[in-house]
């Protein structure tokens, strides 16, 4: 996959930080609405989806963890190297959250239409904390809070 080269200046959207990725380069990646991508901003490696802004072009959001390390924010310029990521992203679920949403569950139908980003931050806001009984209240909480969004998409 070819890697594509572009300067861009950091814009606000809430309290996160993005780019405006070029229409041509989003089209060049297939212009889908969600795309996933990796490269670099700045000398920072990173893996994420493209995130549609209208008329087929797309904006990165850059993470807290990228623009802070660089020493940028709003209104900097900064280089962005992007390809699109064909390597599949593997989130391994804990043993004592699969238990609570087995095969064939509202939960996990409603976990597995998750982005795998967000899994990924589902099952960090478990593995984050430091007591076992703190742990149970969350998987239980998580796994409530995903019924209730399958539920709420009418799919439920």
């Amino acid at each position: 996959m070819t890697a594509h080269r572009f300067r861009a200046k950091l814009y606000a959207v809430g309290a996160n930080r993005c780019v405006d990725v070029p229409p041509e380069i989003s089209e060049a990646l297939g212009g889908e609405t969600h795309i996933r991508v990796k490269g670099r901003v700045g000398d920072e490696p990173y893996r994420s989806n493209l995130a549609p802004r209208g008329g087929g072009a797309h904006r990165l959001f850059v993470h807290s963890s990228i623009w802070r390390k660089l020493g940028i924010d709003v209104g900097d310029v900064v280089d962005v190297e992007i390809e699109r990521d064909e390597q599949a992203w593997e989130i391994t679920v804990p043993a004592d959250l699969a238990e609570a949403m087995p095969e064939g569950s509202e939960a996990l139908e409603a976990f597995q239409a998750l982005t795998v980003p967000n899994r990924k931050r589902f099952i960090d806001r478990i593995e984050e904390v430091r007591t076992p009984a703190t742990r149970q209240r969350r998987i239980e909480q998580g796994v409530q809070l995903l019924i209730e969004r399958l539920r709420g998409s009418g799919r439920g």
